[in-house]
């Protein structure tokens, strides 16, 4: 008797902060049958021309799974990776430069949030309360995370390929008004968007 498994263990994300749970693969078997969420990137810098090459690659595979993590993904198909040293130099007229780390993939995630259960969680009710914020610029390696509060309004509720899309309003924030569904449970849920160059991911409360 031969017993297979799985190459690649799909761990939960179930927020932001189970990051460290997304699993990278170059391996494109590995993602098949898989539900495809979006394209990731991530770049990290060194702060100085001795700046250590690994520190700026695990900063950069760190953003890498935050974005993704934001997004609802729990794994990345890792289609470009670059990395330099830092280089450093004597002369003013042959300058150094500092260690880069630069990534890009597609996220992937083996499960999806329940569009019916969702609908059926929210009902008739049109207006929540947004109470936590993480944030991540695209110059930046680590998130922002804040508490708040700001009305959230449900206009309209579409099912768009498996996906949980919101139409509505996230008050002080004019654009967008397409939101995502990335998570939820009995006690809230999360909502994905972008803007410009930075991601947002929002806690609501039901």
């Amino acid at each position: 008797i031969q017993t297979f498994t799985e190459g690649t263990s799909f761990k939960k994300v179930e927020n932001v902060d189970d990051y460290e749970n997304v699993s990278i693969t170059q391996v494109e078997s590995e993602i098949k049958g898989l539900f495809k969420i979006g394209d990731v990137s991530s770049k990290a810098q060194g702060a100085t021309t001795v700046s250590d090459q690994e520190q700026v690659k695990r900063r950069a595979y760190m953003k890498f799974k935050i974005e993704a993590a934001m997004m609802g993904a729990n794994i990345i198909y890792l289609t470009n990776q670059r990395t330099e040293g830092s280089k450093f130099s004597l002369f003013s007229s042959y300058p150094g430069s500092k260690a880069q780390a630069s990534l890009t993939g597609i996220a992937y995630s083996n499960i999806i949030p329940s569009f019916d259960k969702f609908e059926e969680l929210v009902g008739d009710k049109e207006n929540f309360e947004a109470i936590f914020e993480s944030s991540l610029k695209s110059n930046e390696s680590t998130m922002s995370q804040k508490e708040i509060l700001k009305k959230f309004t449900i206009n309209e509720i579409i099912n768009e390929n498996g996906f949980i899309i919101l139409i509505g309003n996230l008050e002080k924030v004019k654009e967008p008004t397409k939101f995502r569904v990335v998570s939820f449970t009995n006690q809230y849920f999360n909502i994905y968007y972008s803007y410009k160059t930075t991601v947002y991911n929002i806690k609501i409360s039901f």
